[in-house]
């Protein structure tokens, strides 16, 4: 399953959740964007965007950091950075970053911690140039561990504390990612060729159980326990020309290549209830490899009275293929192998924007996009026909009219949107409960609406407000799993119709001693199910955090000492119920606070 969310560092596409994770100590924007994304930024998808950019190496400048944090569950925090010239004409940057913190619960079985923290990353960047070209080099690795996350019993074996599991089998987790990026940027005179090449990977190995509880509180049906190893290697080649800024307009051409290598081994064991027989051991061997190759173009055309029209497209050609290989140990005749599995799909996504400036303070503006996903395999379906039968591409349509206005002299701004998104075939991931076997299924209809409001005050020096509201309206107008049970009108899956968010910052001198800020957030959240089922294993209800921070930093801005606080009220919010076996919760992370000494030069 394709990610609906794309996650772009450094304009490279990160092709799976398993490689998206990044300690970021010197990001420099985050861009967010909402629905379907069909003509930029690598891949097609229907989700939305995240856009990470870092800080580069300055040819003119150089800089350096490090900070230092410590907190409540022994947790550490160490960054560091250096980045400046090397000549005229070439520029590096070395950023190294370290986390790490004791468990936040453990299995009382075992004794072990779970949800720890050890986490260790490295990137570093060379930057040069030479008269009309400019090229930048990134070169970055990462790992982390952890026990595996307390998913604690509401059923049997349920000791009152939502920080204690009751497994009794040791869970672990480890990841390793590597990857290597060159960006490089052609003057050509009348516009600009940029080549993006990328080739990452990424190995995790994770030992887990869903299940909930262990065998010997059970009455019936088994323990599952899972060993998973995944492994990703994927290469990406963008090449793109952006036009100079004509007064008639602009636009974007290019075309994207990537090849995916995914493979993963899950070996699975099922312990029966009160005695722990082993009634099920089977290994599977899956492989999926991916190729699309896809052209784009997207354009504004500057037009009178302060209107703009940007027409974009995109054509996209997906193929992959499979395989497995499934043993099962104790009953090897029940074992099988699916053969190569080929398929394809193609897609052409465009979008217009429609945006007036009545003022210059104030822009109006409607959109259409669409988005597809393309289709893929059920590897862990428990049938041979489940298996090499593919689900279908995800397609959505998504209408959007809003507007982006300043007042007071941009010290108050106010944003508004309005948006409706038509799903067809939306891929849904389905557990089963008693099984815990997940497969991907078409939800043949589906639709989302809502708004969303945004606020920014600045109504005395040092003293900045923001308040953002979500509302979203969402159903599955068609969706019937082995045409028994009916989903039809029940909320589309993780999304809480009320979301609100509220910050306020201030910052003040202190004499001629330097500057004191301080830093309160407030965010609340609706209740949802995670999955497409009214079910209570897949039930989070509604919950509410608050942040602070408090800082001291020195008249030249160089030294700050900071005071933090997360979750300040140890809110026990579910991040992931149960979706197998015993009803079971898996908890945030609970209060946290602790310092952080950070030094510039």
């Amino acid at each position: 399953m394709n990610r609906p969310v794309a996650v772009v560092l450094d304009d490279v596409f990160i092709t799976r959740s398993s490689a998206a994770m990044f300690d970021l100590f010197d990001l420099d924007s985050v861009q967010v964007l909402r629905g379907p994304q069909g003509t930029l930024f690598g891949r097609n998808v229907t989700g939305g965007a995240i856009l990470l950019n870092t800080r580069k190496p300055s040819f003119t400048t150089p800089e350096g950091s490090v900070s230092v944090g410590y907190g409540n569950y022994n947790a550490v925090d160490l960054n560091a950075l250096v980045s400046g010239p090397v000549s005229d004409d070439v520029a590096a940057k070395l950023v190294v970053s370290r986390r790490s913190h004791d468990g936040y619960g453990e299995d009382r079985l075992t004794g072990r911690a779970e949800d720890d923290l050890d986490s260790t990353s490295v990137r570093g960047q060379l930057r040069a140039r030479a008269g009309r070209v400019q090229t930048l080099f990134t070169l970055d690795y990462g790992d982390d561990h952890n026990g595996g996350r307390t998913l604690s019993s509401l059923g049997g074996g349920n000791d009152g504390n939502p920080r204690t599991s009751e497994l009794g089998f040791p869970q672990s987790f480890t990841r390793h990612m590597a990857g290597f990026a060159n960006n490089t940027e052609i003057d050509v005179g009348q516009g600009t060729v940029t080549a993006i090449t990328a080739y990452r990977l990424s190995r995790s190995v994770e030992r887990y159980s869903s299940t909930g509880t262990n065998y010997a509180f059970l009455t019936t049906g088994s323990q599952q326990m899972n060993d998973d190893a995944d492994d990703v290697k994927d290469f990406s080649e963008e090449v793109r020309y952006t036009s100079p800024e004509w007064d008639l307009g602009t636009f974007v051409a290019g075309v994207y290549y990537l090849n995916e290598d995914a493979s993963r081994q899950l070996g699975t064991r099922n312990y029966a209830a009160r005695t722990g027989v082993l009634t099920t051991n089977q290994l599977a061997n899956q492989s999926v490899g991916t190729d699309s190759i896809s052209g784009f173009l997207d354009g504004t055309v500057n037009l009178p009275a302060d209107v703009k029209l940007t027409l974009g497209g995109r054509y996209t050609l997906d193929q992959k293929q499979g395989n497995l290989v499934r043993t099962n140990y104790l009953a090897p005749a029940a074992g099988f192998r699916t053969g190569d599995l080929n398929s394809a799909w193609a897609q052409f996504t465009p979008r217009a924007v429609l945006s007036w400036r009545p003022v210059p303070d104030t822009m109006l503006y409607a959109s259409m996009a669409k988005g597809f996903t393309s289709g893929g395999y059920n590897t862990e379906a428990s049938s041979l026909a489940a298996i090499v039968t593919p689900f279908n591409p995800e397609k959505v349509t998504n209408y959007e009219v809003g507007a982006k206005t300043g007042w007071w002299d941009q010290r108050l701004t106010a944003n508004l949107s309005l948006f409706h998104l038509d799903y067809r075939d939306k891929q849904e991931f389905v557990q089963n409960t008693v099984t815990g076997i997940g497969t991907i299924l078409n939800a043949a209809k589906a639709t989302s609406q809502g708004a969303e409001l945004e606020l920014g005050l600045h109504p005395v020096r040092g003293l900045d407000l923001t308040a953002a509201y979500s509302y979203l309206d969402t159903a599955y107008d068609d969706f019937f799993i082995a045409r028994v049970v009916n989903n039809t009108g029940h909320p589309l899956g993780s999304s809480p119709k009320h979301k609100v968010a509220l910050t306020a910052n201030y910052e003040t001198p202190v004499g001629t001693l330097g500057f004191l800020s301080g830093n309160v957030s407030y965010s609340w959240l609706d209740d949802y199910y995670t999955g497409a089922t009214k079910s209570p294993q897949l039930f989070v209800p509604a919950y509410d955090l608050v942040n602070a921070s408090l800082s001291f930093e020195t008249p030249d801005r160089r030294y700050r000492l900071t005071l933090w606080g997360k979750n300040l009220f140890d809110t026990a919010f579910l991040q992931t119920p149960s979706t197998a076996g015993v009803l079971s919760e898996y908890l945030g992370p609970p209060r946290t606070y602790g310092f952080t000494l950070s030094a510039s030069f």
